[in-house]
């Protein structure tokens, strides 16, 4: 309902009386996400890895990583959440704007290529980019 305060106090008290439930550090999380905490968020993320091993908590991470500018971080986590999810699609298009925010166009290649996957696996927004790409070669 957009109330991320009360969402924040709520999981916080969950997690002060069962510290390894999941569920409360995933919304705790995403509420620090909502707000602009991505420090917070990415502690929430990491606890949640350390309890249950999921792609998404990895992909979620590596965003909140991009948000404050730690792109080399955020490419380890796009990495490792493929590495979970082959076929998250969002974990290769984010981890090719990673590899582009870097600056080092020798990453060029890799570029590609997570965008072409990301394609593949139905992506719109690699889809329109790689398009748009090719329109102008």
């Amino acid at each position: 309902m957009g109330n991320y305060q009360e969402a924040i106090k709520d999981s916080t008290k969950a997690i002060e009386l069962n510290p390894v439930d999941v569920g409360s550090y995933i919304i705790r999380g995403v509420a620090y996400e909502s707000i602009g905490n991505y420090q917070q968020a990415i502690e929430d993320y990491t606890k949640v890895i350390e309890l249950k091993q999921d792609g998404l908590f990895y992909y979620k991470r590596a965003i909140a990583y991009v948000r404050l500018g730690n792109h080399q971080q955020a490419i380890k986590d796009f990495s490792k959440a493929i590495e979970l999810k082959p076929d998250m699609a969002e974990a290769y298009l984010g981890r090719g704007i990673a590899y582009l925010y870097l600056g080092n166009y020798q990453n060029y290649q890799e570029v590609l290529n997570d965008f072409k996957i990301a394609a593949r696996l139905g992506n719109k927004d690699a889809q329109d980019t790689l398009l748009k790409t090719s329109e102008r070669w």
